[in-house]
């Protein structure tokens, strides 16, 4: 299980370009932390930093006291774009990892049933990507994620092409997909309310460079609904989002 993650004075830059500096945060085990700000502020930059995918100049980035040095399974990526091989069954899609970490195969069977069942696409194991809406490809995105007991999520604007309904439904399923799992998630989005209903804590980004210039906690506490968005306090909140934003 994951204890904490530090980020301590990090700077990310690509020649003589700062894009990130004196990035400070911890994230604790069990958080959803959301990464806010207007485009170009290095939101996925920090991301895919924490995901090892791209070297820090200076400072440093720890997982459970362990350096971050490079992509690993203890840290896994839902993109906005589908990531599922479109040649591989519900099932298969999410058994893969699995068999890269060389599972015994009834071990593998029992984890994919309780992912199915998580993501409730118990029903659609046996179909192939194309058969899927763009939402339950979403699902199969996050079940295969979670099947191979990452320390973190890393949400990267995943429900950012779907439509307002849809997009809903997976805010409330991966809410109840983290509280069931323990889950920590580091989520990137464009969308304040999205942002309010699923973070703990929201992280405003500000540009030229990006650095941490807000960090907001959700006063909304566990069990949220859609019927939330509509409250007055949440609608007030959104405003003062926006107001730091822009």
């Amino acid at each position: 299980m994951m204890k904490e993650l530090r980020l301590e004075s990090v700077q990310i830059a690509y020649g003589a370009k700062t894009v990130l500096e004196k990035i400070d945060l911890t994230v604790q085990g069990g958080e959803i932390i959301c990464l806010i700000g207007a485009s170009g502020c290095g939101k996925s930059t920090l991301l895919n930093a924490v995901a090892g995918l791209v070297p820090i100049r200076s400072g440093s980035i720890v997982l459970n006291d362990s350096p971050v040095v490079g992509p690993a399974a203890d840290r896994v990526m839902v993109f906005q774009d589908d990531a599922v091989f479109p040649w591989m069954k519900v099932r298969d899609n999410i058994e893969f990892g699995l068999k890269v970490k060389r599972i015994p195969p009834a071990e593998r069977q029992r984890i994919v049933e309780e992912k199915l069942a998580a993501v409730e696409l118990t029903h659609a194991a046996n179909l192939y990507p194309r058969e899927l809406s763009g939402g339950m490809r979403k699902r199969v995105d996050l079940a295969r994620a979670l099947a191979v007991s990452p320390q973190m999520i890393l949400m990267d604007e995943p429900y950012g092409a779907l439509d307002a309904m849809t997009k809903e439904r997976l805010q409330v399923q991966f809410l109840k997909v983290c509280e069931e799992t323990n889950a920590t998630s580091l989520f990137v989005t464009h969308d304040i309310e999205e942002a309010l209903f699923l973070g703990d804590r929201i992280v405003v980004l500000g540009r030229n460079p990006g650095h941490i210039a807000h960090i907001i906690n959700v006063p909304f506490g566990d069990n949220r609904s859609i019927e939330l968005k509509r409250s007055a306090e949440f609608q007030q909140l959104r405003g003062e989002v926006s107001d730091l934003i822009h």
